[in-house]
């Protein structure tokens, strides 16, 4: 486990290197695509999932790999979550938007899947080369320093409930967000669950689930000591891509509260 860990390490490094930062701030407009209006694909996401999906074969034999891109154009491959098998779970380039418009705020997410349970999760910033890791059961850590979230002085975050959000949620978060204290959001799932784990934040809400943007910060923030359940109260699995939210907060209780302010008594599923 220890070698797969460093051998992970590695090739994120190597992708970052060279799939990633020679792009950034340097894209054509012809590496540049719209998947749909504010959805953006660019050459790097595309290298980047080619060179992961080539390494990760590579490092675990017998295993699928399935990269979010893929996925876009077969999006069957969600059905085999549940497989026994194992299967890496990429996003090439989290934050495409930042990366295009040449700001702070992308990674690389990666998650190893078997029978709907991520047992291991990485996140990798290309510009500080800072990697996050976690493996079920065996704690989080950043570099190799272990992360442990605890409760913030001030409990603020972030609530993504407005594009992607079923419509009930949106129109009942836009009731409650005043009730509590909001972050200015990254439009990276990657660095929130970062701004989680390192207790820079103390919330957050998503409204869509994909298994590529969850399953790798989910694993991490859960084995630091955080709490993630979908808002029907069940914990969170990488096939629960439909479901209608995922809260992310420090602590049981600090998860029962945000959950009772914003959705009251409702009974969601």
């Amino acid at each position: 486990m220890t070698e797969l860990i460093t051998q992970v390490n590695a090739l994120l490094k190597e992708v970052a290197a060279q799939a990633i930062l020679p792009r950034y701030r340097a894209l054509h407009s012809n590496q540049i695509q719209e998947k749909e209006p504010g959805d953006y694909v660019t050459a790097a996401d595309l290298a980047s999932e080619a060179m992961l999906k080539k390494g990760l074969s590579a490092l675990l034999p017998g295993s699928q790999v399935v990269g979010e891109e893929e996925i876009s154009a077969n999006p069957g491959l969600l059905d085999d979550l549940d497989d026994e098998s194992p299967i890496w779970v990429i996003d090439p380039l989290d934050g495409t938007i930042n990366f295009v418009n040449g700001v702070r705020g992308f990674a690389i997410q990666l998650a190893l899947v078997e029978s709907n349970a991520t047992t291991m999760a990485w996140i990798h910033d290309p510009e500080s080369g800072r990697t996050a890791w976690a493996i079920k059961g065996e704690g989080a850590v950043v570099d190799g320093e272990p992360l442990s979230v605890s409760p913030p002085d001030q409990m603020k975050g972030v609530l993504y409930a407005s594009k992607f959000a079923p419509p009930e949620i949106a129109e009942q978060v836009d009731k409650t967000r005043h009730l509590v204290d909001e972050e200015t959001p990254m439009y990276c799932s990657a660095w929130e669950y970062m701004r989680l784990c390192f207790n820079e934040m103390g919330f957050c809400l998503f409204t869509r689930l994909m298994p590529w943007d969850h399953a790798p910060g989910s694993l991490i923030y859960t084995e630091a000591g955080g709490i993630s359940r979908c808002i029907d109260g069940k914990d969170y699995k990488p096939a629960d891509f439909e479901k209608k939210g995922l809260l992310l907060a420090p602590d049981e209780a600090s998860w029962n509260i945000l959950h009772h302010t914003l959705f009251g008594d409702q009974n969601i599923r």
